[in-house]
């Protein structure tokens, strides 16, 4: 079974939403995507309630997350929230806590997420940072269902594509976890779903097939391995 990278999500679409005003990604702990955003829903990017020396740290801030310098954001953001505590938006905890959990501080991520989305509700960056941390500490249930209340404030009836596609990668690595458990029937049918949601999405049909040949099912097996490589080669590679 292929190891986790972000489950396949970065390399399947580079993803933008409706109610995002930018929506960068940064990978970090155990290969998975963090993505960070500022979210209009909150504060429009023209009418931040924040200090001119506020509004420096929260720019240093997203400049270092979009380098990969997550300590160096944390700091930023952390002097942001510090120079105007009552006033801190939403985002500012997402994106702290999309730069602590890229450092592996995930019990930091979710508590950031969690202040954002105590602040606003409707902040979907929250959710999917708080899913992430989530999905990365075992959390598989509660993931897909921060995962999934992402998916309804992010999609409209102009993004159904990128809702199949992130509701593949959830199954997906919910099947990845269920795979790493011993489940396998279920690991199999959260491939099926991924699949079905995105045809295109290889890896799902290569670790279908490695879990099928698990179960002895040769022909099925060897039929999602041959798909798999069709749509990816560099797969022919994996043992």
């Amino acid at each position: 079974v292929l190891k986790s990278d972000n489950f396949g999500f970065a390399k399947i679409r580079n993803s933008t939403d409706t109610n995002a005003v930018a929506k960068p990604e940064t990978t970090g702990n155990a290969g998975l995507t963090w993505r960070f955003q500022r979210d209009p829903l909150q504060n429009p990017p023209t009418a931040i309630a924040l200090d001119s020396e506020a509004n420096g740290y929260v720019n240093s801030g997203d400049a270092n997350m979009t380098k990969g310098d997550m300590r160096a954001a944390i700091a930023d953001y952390t002097k942001a929230i510090q120079l105007n505590p009552d006033l801190a938006n939403a985002y500012l905890y997402s994106n702290r806590g999309a730069a602590r959990g890229a450092t592996g501080d995930l019990a930091g991520s979710i508590s950031d997420s969690t202040k954002g989305i105590e602040i606003n509700p409707r902040l979907a960056s929250g959710y999917d940072v708080r899913g992430t941390a989530e999905q990365a500490m075992g959390d598989t249930d509660a993931a897909i269902a921060d995962f999934t209340k992402e998916l309804e404030l992010t999609t409209s009836k102009n993004d159904k594509d990128y809702a199949s596609v992130r509701l593949a990668v959830n199954y997906y690595g919910r099947g990845h976890t269920r795979a790493g458990k011993g489940d396998a029937d279920g690991a199999i049918a959260d491939c099926t779903m991924a699949i079905q949601l995105y045809p295109d999405y290889a890896e799902a049909y290569y670790n279908r097939s490695s879990l099928k040949r698990a179960k002895g099912d040769v022909d099925g097996a060897n039929a999602d391995r041959a798909k798999a490589i069709q749509l990816k080669p560099a797969l022919a590679r994996q043992q």
